[in-house]
């Protein structure tokens, strides 16, 4: 089943409490929550502004993973650099992502349905999704697409979220 991820902005929306919570009433969709420039005490401020544990079990966290132990949260993003160390064994019941920036250097394959065919990951394409490239996308062989300019620079983000679910229907 082809997936949906929204990434939050790095600057906050001003609406971006409420647009999560609507999107994840009528969506199954992960939440990528990254602000990089928040410390523990917004990270935890933030996600305690949401109440529906429905939403709460959608966020993977990109950064201060030690809230994963304190918020039922779907996992956790590792980046490049996280990715060599040890992974936290109380994550097993939890997503865990991470990004490859140039997949043909990192695996030595080409070609996305040959990747797929030998592993268990999903492919997620992130840069440029919007109402008029989603098909090409799921097209192209990938398991799902990551969302965050398209939905969050447009007047109505809803709006643009569900345009681009339909399309990926």
């Amino acid at each position: 089943m082809f997936q949906l991820i929204l990434i939050t902005p790095e600057q906050d929306h001003p609406d971006e409490v409420r647009i999560i919570e609507e999107l994840c009433s009528k969506f199954n969709i992960s939440i990528h929550l990254r602000k990089p420039e928040y410390t523990a005490q917004d990270y935890s401020k933030y996600l305690l502004s949401f109440t529906s544990k429905q939403v709460m079990a959608s966020f993977v966290l990109h950064d201060h993973h030690e809230f994963v132990h304190e918020f039922p949260v779907k996992g956790i993003h590792l980046k490049e650099r996280d990715r060599l160390q040890q992974i936290d064994p109380m994550l097993q019941d939890r997503i865990v992502s991470t990004s490859l920036h140039n997949i043909p250097d990192i695996i030595g394959l080409e070609d996305i349905t040959e990747f797929k065919k030998r592993s268990s990951v999903a492919l997620i394409g992130l840069g440029g999704i919007s109402e008029e490239t989603i098909a090409t996308v799921k097209k192209s062989g990938f398991d799902g697409a990551a969302l965050l300019g398209a939905v969050w620079t447009s007047k109505d983000p809803i709006r643009a979220f569900e345009g681009i679910y339909l399309k990926a229907l």
